[in-house]
């Protein structure tokens, strides 16, 4: 709702910078799926409303400042009510913390889902997710087969792959309690994979994670993380995608119907079940048929598997422990 005013490539950023260096202080890394996957974030411009002054006094600065503000004057609706605060984006909830970069829309090529952990002050776009806190349980858990498991049966398509979303996957994810030793071999795992990655280093998410050409060690790595977490639901790993569903089912089938505390204290509701949506039909990656019936508040999703669950979708956003909540920050 900028117009692209407040957003630019890093040519642009660089460009600002050299007409003026006090410009540096304002400018900050904007990463969407498309530049979490690829390497190559774009920049933005990022003033608190405190300093306001201090960046319009910088030229370059302040002319997008002006072009923002003419932009929303015709705008849309939501733009048109910040025009008088055009340095600023119409939704933030920006923090300056590390944070996990979760991608949005995965392309039918990866095997996990795409998450990469950020240092403080780069901006989330709407077109990825972010987990605040430096919690590499968290970035365990999002980068395993299972999360990507369920995030295929549970999630919408996006052309040839699946839209991921906090609240349909991400805060509905099934976990169990974990223990101190349990939280240690997760934080290990993680750090395992993230050092696999850093050993290829310049090489990009999207160029580790080719099925075709993902490096032995990286892919060990990942095997080693699923060994530990699937071992902490059922014993033992996994005979298959469709044990690693039921398992997930059974254990979402509980927190929904008893309506219960969950580990962290997340609490689900049903909600009513007036049909508002339609029926959709679709065979995912792993060969089930699923049958999506959209509700008000809730979706149903019957598989032609051995496994029948009603899943209701609380109206807001729940976190499930150790889950921070995810976040669209920019």
């Amino acid at each position: 709702m900028d117009g692209r005013r407040l957003i630019f490539e890093k040519d642009e950023a660089d460009r600002i910078v050299a007409q003026d260096n006090r410009a540096e202080k304002f400018i900050k890394k904007y990463f969407g799926t498309k530049e979490l996957v690829n390497g190559n974030p774009r920049y933005c411009l990022w003033i608190k409303d405190t300093e306001i002054d201090e960046a319009k006094a910088i030229e370059p600065i302040n002319q997008r400042i002006l072009a923002c503000a003419e932009y929303r004057k015709t705008a849309g609706r939501d733009a048109q009510k910040t025009a008088n605060r055009p340095h600023s984006f119409c939704y933030t909830t920006y923090r300056s913390e590390t944070h996990i970069n979760v991608g949005k829309v995965i392309g039918e090529k990866f095997e996990f889902v795409p998450a990469d952990l950020k240092e403080a002050g780069s901006v989330t776009s709407v077109d990825a997710l972010c987990i605040y806190g430096k919690s590499l349980i968290e970035f365990a858990i999002v980068v395993s087969k299972l999360h990507m498991v369920w995030a295929e049966a549970v999630s919408g398509k996006m052309g040839n792959g699946i839209r991921y979303g906090a609240t349909v996957v991400y805060n509905t994810f099934p976990n169990p309690p974990l223990t101190g030793n349990e939280k240690a071999d997760l934080i290990r795992c993680a750090e395992g994979i993230l050092l696999a990655r850093e050993t290829h280093f310049p090489k990009t998410i999207a160029e580790l994670y080719d099925p075709d050409d993902m490096p032995d060690d990286l892919r060990r790595a990942h095997e080693a993380n699923d060994e530990v977490l699937e071992r902490i639901y059922i014993g033992r790993r996994f005979k298959n995608d469709t044990e690693r569903l039921e398992k997930l089912f059974e254990l979402y089938t509980k927190m929904t119907t008893k309506g219960k505390r969950h580990d962290g204290g997340s609490l689900y509701r049903a909600h009513d079940r007036r049909r508002i949506g339609r029926t959709m039909l679709r065979r995912n990656r792993y060969g089930l048929q699923t049958r999506r019936q959209l509700h008000r508040g809730c979706c149903r999703i019957r598989a032609s598997g051995s496994f029948l669950a009603v899943m209701t979708f609380p109206r807001r956003r729940f976190s499930i422990e150790p889950f921070s909540r995810a976040k669209n920050a920019g």
